[in-house]
């Protein structure tokens, strides 16, 4: 969603906006939900080694 210009779409006059007929017809590209899962399991992995970091560091400080 980041890479879509949706100021392409620009229904409003003076304020930016899009109706929401508008929105549930646009198509975008989503990843399959292998590709889905292995971002999530990537993510996660990073997620508890920064958990692991904190308590490391918490115990440090103690």
């Amino acid at each position: 969603m980041l890479t879509f210009d949706l100021m392409n779409y620009n229904e409003g006059t003076t304020i930016p906006s899009l109706r929401t007929q508008t929105l549930n017809s646009l198509e975008l590209e989503i990843p399959s939900i292998n590709t889905q899962k292995k971002i999530v399991s990537i993510l996660n992995s990073l997620d508890s080694k920064i958990t692991l970091n904190s308590m490391i560091n918490n115990n440090l400080a103690a």
